[in-house]
C-alpha cells in the first residue's frame, strides 16, 4: 500500500474497486484502532461492512491505516500525536505476521484457562508463543500479557533448564585474560548452546551475559573481519562524496544491511553511522550524481508464464489479486517486473489481473481460523499432492531417488526461513532475491540401507523434511555427535545426549 494509490479522489474501478476516499477518520473508527493497537492486532472485520486494516511500514517504524466503512473509504499515512504516541509506546511496529499468528494462539490458550485463578502454569508448546511475542518486544512475558489486558501471570517450568554454576561453568571458558569479559567465537558448538539458551530466555547474548556478571566482548579478528568486507563494498559501490552514501532502499544490499541492523537493535542509519557513514535520501543527492546500477546485480527469476500460473493459483480472492508485501514472492515479482522496465501493476495489468490492496475477506477469516494463511495451506496441500505422487522409496544399490518439487514446495511454505531461528535469522540473500535455506532429512537418507519396515523407506516423506539456515543445518549434524531426533509433540529435535533444538515455526511436521 502506498501514497500514490490514495492521490486521487476517487479510485478507478479498474484497480481499486472504492469510490469514495477520505483522508479523515471519524470517532468511532479511532477508538477501533485504539484497541488494535493496543491488542496488536493488523485487522478489523465486522458484520455491517466495517473493516479496518493497519499497514506496517517494511523498513520503518511507520504505520498507514486504511478504513472501509461500506463504501466509503478513509486512510491515513501521517498520524496525529495521539496515535502516534499509542503506536510507539505499545512498540507496536515491531511484531510482524509471525507474531500476530503467536498472538492468536496467545488469546486462545488464555481463554481456555480463565477460570485457573491469577497464575497459570503453561505447558512447554503454549509457553513458546508467549516467549516469542515478548522477545520480539524485548520485554518480559508477564508485561506482555499486563499490555494485553489481562491480570494473570504465567509460568513455567523447565526441568531441563540449567543450574546457575552449570552456566557459570560453561561461561568461564570463554573468559578472557581480565578475568570478567567473555567473548564467544562464531563456530563453537558451546557458544552457541549459550546463545540458544540466552535466546530462550528472551535475551540478547550480550545481555545474558552480562546477567550473570560479566562483561561481553565480540571477538575483535571476526568482527573486524566482518565490519572491514562491509566498507570495502560500500566504498565501491555506494559513495557520493567523502563519507555520505546513497543505498536505494530497493537494492538487496540494503535489505543485508537492515537484518544486521536489526539484530543488533538498531536503525540501519545508525548501523552505518557505526561504519564510519552517512545515509543520504534519493532528494538530497547532488544533482549530476549516478547512483550505483543495483539493478545489474539483479538476475532472472523465472519468466511471464510461470508467474502467472503462481498468481492464478495462490494469490487470486473472487477475482483480484492480493500478495502479501512481505511474501518472498512479492519481491520475486517485483524483480522480474523491474528487469522489464515495469512495474508490479504493469505486469499485472498485461496478464490481465486487477489488484487489490485490502486484505480479502477470505484471506483474513482462513487465517484466523487455521492460524496460517490461505497461502501457506494451499503450499500444505500442493505439498501432501506430491507426496501421494511419490511411490515409496526401493534403493537400488547406492542410488537413493529424492523429490527436488517437494523440497521447493516446502522452502516456500516457510517462505525461506529457517524453522529453528524463526523470521529473525540470518539472512543470506541469494540472486533470486530469496533467502539460502536448506532442506534436512530427520531421518537420515543412509539408513535407508538398513531399514525393516517399509514406510522407514519413504524417507522423502514431507513429515521427514525441516527447513534450516545452514548453521542450523550443521548443527544438528555434528553438534555434540548430531543425530537429532524430532519429538513433534514437544516440537523439537533432541539427540542422544540430551541437547535440545526447539522448533519455533512450524507448519507441517505436527
Amino acid at each position: 500500500m502506498s501514497r500514490q494509490v490514495f492521490t486521487k479522489d476517487k479510485i478507478d474501478e479498474a484497480s481499486g474497486e472504492f469510490k469514495s476516499v477520505r483522508k479523515k477518520i471519524k470517532e468511532i473508527h479511532r477508538t477501533i484502532i485504539y484497541q488494535m493497537i493496543r491488542s496488536y492486532k493488523s485487522e478489523y472485520v465486522d458484520n455491517n461492512g466495517l473493516s479496518v486494516s493497519i499497514y506496517k511500514h517494511n523498513t520503518q517504524e511507520k504505520v498507514a491505516i486504511f478504513v472501509k466503512d461500506k463504501e466509503k473509504v478513509y486512510y491515513v499515512f501521517d498520524m496525529q500525536p495521539d496515535l502516534q504516541r499509542e503506536i510507539d509506546d505499545s512498540q507496536y511496529c515491531k511484531l510482524d505476521s509471525d507474531d500476530e499468528y503467536h498472538l492468536r494462539q496467545i488469546s486462545s490458550i488464555l481463554n481456555t484457562y480463565c477460570d485457573s485463578g491469577d497464575e497459570i502454569e503453561l505447558t512447554s508448546d503454549e509457553y513458546r508463543h508467549f516467549r516469542i511475542v515478548a522477545k520480539s518486544l524485548n520485554i518480559t512475558i508477564n508485561l506482555l500479557l499486563k499490555r494485553l489486558g489481562y491480570k494473570q501471570s504465567v509460568k513455567y517450568n523447565d526441568k531441563r533448564l540449567l543450574t546457575q554454576e552449570e552456566l557459570l561453568d560453561k561461561l568461564r571458558k570463554f573468559v578472557l585474560d581480565d578475568g570478567i569479559t567473555v567473548s564467544l567465537p562464531s563456530q563453537n558448538n558451546e557458544a552457541q548452546s549459550l546463545r540458544l539458551y540466552a535466546s530462550r530466555s528472551n535475551m540478547s547474548i550480550a545481555d545474558y551475559v552480562r546477567s550473570l556478571g560479566f562483561k561481553y566482548k565480540l571477538r575483535e579478528n571476526e568482527n573486524e573481519a566482518n565490519k572491514n568486507a562491509l566498507i570495502s563494498e560500500i566504498k565501491s559501490k555506494y559513495i557520493v562524496e567523502d563519507s555520505y552514501i546513497y543505498i536505494s532502499p530497493y537494492d538487496r544490499f540494503y535489505k543485508n544491511m537492515y537484518v544486521r541492523a536489526r539484530r543488533q537493535g538498531k536503525t540501519i542509519d545508525q548501523f552505518l553511522n557505526e561504519l564510519g557513514f552517512e545515509r543520504l535520501l534519493l532528494n538530497q543527492l547532488p544533482e549530476n550524481y549516478e547512483p550505483y546500477d543495483w539493478i545489474q546485480d539483479i538476475k532472472n527469476v523465472g519468466n511471464d508464464i510461470d508467474f502467472k500460473k503462481e498468481i492464478e493459483k495462490s494469490f487470486v480472492y473472487n477475482g483480484r489479486v492480493y500478495i502479501p508485501s512481505k511474501h518472498y514472492f512479492y519481491d520475486q515479482l517485483f524483480y522480474h517486473a523491474l528487469l522489464q522496465k515495469k512495474s508490479i501493476n504493469e505486469k499485472l495489468k498485461e496478464w490481465g489481473f486487477v489488484r487489490t490492496y485490502s486484505r480479502p475477506k477470505e484471506y483474513i477469516l482462513e487465517t484466523e481460523e487455521s492460524g496460517i494463511s490461505p497461502i501457506k495451506l494451499n503450499l500444505l496441500s500442493e505439498i501432501k499432492n506430491i507426496q501421494k505422487k511419490i511411490r515409496l522409496k526401493k534403493f537400488n544399490g547406492e542410488t537413493v531417488v529424492r523429490s527436488r518439487e517437494l523440497t521447493d514446495k516446502l522452502k516456500k511454505l516457510y517462505n525461506y526461513q529457517c524453522q529453528v531461528c524463526g523470521p529473525e535469522s540470518d539472512t543470506i540473500v541469494m540472486e533470486n532475491g530469496c533467502n539460502y535455506v536448506e532442506i534436512h532429512h530427520i531421518t537420515p537418507l543412509h539408513n535407508a540401507k538398513v531399514a525393516e519396515d517399509e514406510e522407514d523407506l519413504e524417507f522423502d516423506n514431507y513429515r521427514n523434511l525441516i527447513c534450516l539456515c545452514p548453521f542450523h543445518h550443521k548443527y544438528v549434524h555434528y553438534h555434540k555427535g548430531g543425530n537429532y531426533k524430532l519429538n513433534r509433540e514437544r516440537s523439537k529435535l533432541i539427540n542422544s545426549k540430551g541437547e535440545e533444538l526447539r522448533i519455533i515455526i512450524d507448519f507441517h511436521l505436527k
